[in-house]
């Protein structure tokens, strides 16, 4: 399951690494699903999701924007003028929000368990990136990172 904090192209060399570890009948077909279906897929390939280095890694961000949308709303089942107004004054924000994060004057919320968990991720990616974990480490601290939530 740690697998999408490793750069994309060392993903598949990994995921060799760990089909070896195990003769289970169940853990190996899991493993050929995974292969079919996420290693070797031409739609979902590592690269579309491999999350090595990014910030948000959930889509508690977009369901989050999804619940605003809903409260300026007022109410469910809009009709397709409203909904036009809203998204128009939505698309109105974004230059206001770049401007802002360019600026360094909009912060992420984050909850302290999450932040922490977010530093100790981009500490062993820096060391990753400084040759001082091995691909092979990382993956293993990734793992226990996540393990215990």
């Amino acid at each position: 399951m740690a697998l999408p904090f490793l750069l994309a192209e060392v993903i598949a060399d990994q995921f060799r690494t760990l089909q070896t570890a195990s003769d289970n009948p169940h853990v190996v077909q899991h493993l050929e699903y995974m292969e079919r279906n996420w290693i070797n897929s031409s739609t979902w390939p590592p690269s579309a999701w491999s999350v090595f280095r990014q910030p948000v890694r959930t889509n508690n961000d977009v369901e989050d924007w999804h619940c605003r949308l809903n409260d300026k709303a007022s109410h469910g089942q809009l009709n397709l003028y409203k909904l036009i107004q809203l998204l128009h004054a939505e698309a109105l924000l974004v230059k206001v929000n770049v401007w802002l994060l360019s600026e360094g004057s909009a912060l992420r919320m984050q909850r302290k368990l999450f932040a922490a968990l977010h530093s100790r991720l981009t500490k062993y990616w820096g060391e990753y990136d400084a040759c001082t974990r091995s691909v092979c480490r990382l993956l293993h601290a990734c793992s226990h990172l996540y393990k215990n939530l």
